[in-house]
């Protein structure tokens, strides 16, 4: 009964990741800011500047812009419930929130959630 609302939990989670704008077309955009915050909120590492450069030509101001919007995105990704969601979809922890005062709480969760997911996983291919 318990893996309905988890699995339920994970899908809402990655439907809502579907609608968002494309790095290369908020990039090409110039939507630097944007595209940080997208990176920050998705947990994803923060791109190099060789990275942006390669979605479109960049600059330091780009690059300065990026990395302020990566910090509100990341910022609002580094929660407990959210680390759990991340986990539960599969994904490794590798110190997206470490500079979070919670980061302890969050890298338990994010391990329980990967638990679960392998947990999933067994179960499917039985």
């Amino acid at each position: 009964m318990r893996i309905l609302p988890l699995a339920l939990a994970a899908t809402v989670v990655l439907a809502g990741c579907s609608s968002l704008p494309s790095p290369k077309s908020l990039a090409e955009a110039g939507n630097w800011e944007q595209l940080g915050q997208q990176d920050g909120q998705q947990g994803i590492d923060q791109r190099r500047p060789a990275q942006l450069s390669e979605l479109a030509p960049s600059n330091n101001q780009a690059v300065t812009q990026y990395r302020a919007g990566y910090r509100i995105g990341i910022q609002e990704f580094c929660t407990e419930d959210n680390a759990f969601s991340a986990g539960l979809s599969g994904r490794m922890y590798n110190g997206q929130c470490s500079f979070s005062p919670n980061e302890e709480a969050i890298r338990v969760n994010w391990e329980n959630g990967l638990e679960e997911y392998y947990v999933l996983q067994e179960e499917m291919e039985d």
